[in-house]
């Protein structure tokens, strides 16, 4: 499901296209519909409980009911952010981006769920998306490298930029959207690697970068795991000792161009193996 609603539309069937074209039309106007019922009620509760508050609330005597639903309302959203409200706001954008990438795929599961038939496949599709993978990673390599250049900028340029914890903050932003990438491009590698019948130079060559680039993985994690586990607190930056932080930003550098070889020789493997299927047979 998530091919469909990622692939350009030459990649997809005519049932796929109008598959997907119905489950973002559908998602879209479910979320409106909600939204706008959520505006009408809130909106709504709001008229019923100030505006009228002046004529039916002020006279001595017993709490108004609709008083009691005020406070239990006003109580239970306060309670929303007992836990900060950075906490519960960074939660509501998590929530909202999870909708937005998971409901056409929900729709589009559950609309194809009702054929019986089998639904046409696209042949050697892991080799059809190659060429969208090989764009994506691209992007978030630049992105990666863009962001630790202006981590660095930030440093030395910024004034205090080291004290108010922006320089730390850009590069640990930085850090987890380099892991997002390494993992998410590693994934997409073994598919196209699994993908292969043959074995080929190409095949070979894309193997052993990735080898490499888990090997460098494995390496950066074992040592971030040892300095904050098993010595912590043992290296104090003294002439003459390896600096575990250098030899892990060393790591993670290296990391860059390995995945980005074997993400190459991937790329050069599906349009071998798509030409191979393309060709005649006598």
């Amino acid at each position: 499901m998530r091919r469909i609603t990622s692939l350009p539309d030459e990649y997809l069937d005519e049932l796929e296209i109008v598959n997907r074209d119905w489950a973002f039309k559908t998602g879209y106007l479910v979320i409106r519909r909600v939204g706008l019922a959520l505006t009408v009620i809130g909106f709504s509760t709001l008229f019923i409980l100030y505006v009228t508050r002046p004529r039916t609330w002020e006279w001595p005597g017993p709490k108004h009911p609709l008083q009691d639903i005020e406070d239990g309302l006003a109580k239970y959203f306060d309670g929303l952010t007992d836990g900060g409200s950075f906490v519960f706001y960074f939660q509501v954008i998590g929530l909202l981006t999870f909708v937005a990438y998971a409901f056409p795929i929900i729709l589009l599961a559950w609309r194809e769920s009702k054929f019986n038939e089998p639904l046409p496949q696209i042949e050697n599709q892991v080799f059809k998306q190659a060429p969208v993978f090989v764009k994506s990673y691209l992007k978030r390599v630049l992105i990666i490298v863009g962001g630790f250049i202006a981590s660095i900028c930030i440093g030395f340029f910024v004034p205090y930029a080291f004290l108010n914890g922006l320089f730390i903050f850009s590069i640990i932003l930085t850090t987890w959207f380099g892991l997002y990438v390494y993992i998410w491009s590693s994934i997409k590698t073994v598919e196209i690697l699994k993908a292969v019948k043959s074995k080929t130079s190409n095949s070979t060559m894309a193997t052993t970068f990735f080898v490499i680039t888990q090997i460098l993985g494995a390496s950066l994690l074992t040592i971030f795991v040892l300095i904050l586990f098993v010595i912590p607190g043992q290296w104090n930056g003294n002439s003459g000792q390896i600096n575990p932080m250098g030899v892990i930003l060393i790591l993670g550098l290296l990391m860059i161009p390995a995945q980005s070889l074997s993400v190459s020789f991937a790329s050069k493997l599906s349009k071998e193996v798509q030409l191979k299927d393309s060709t005649p047979t006598a």
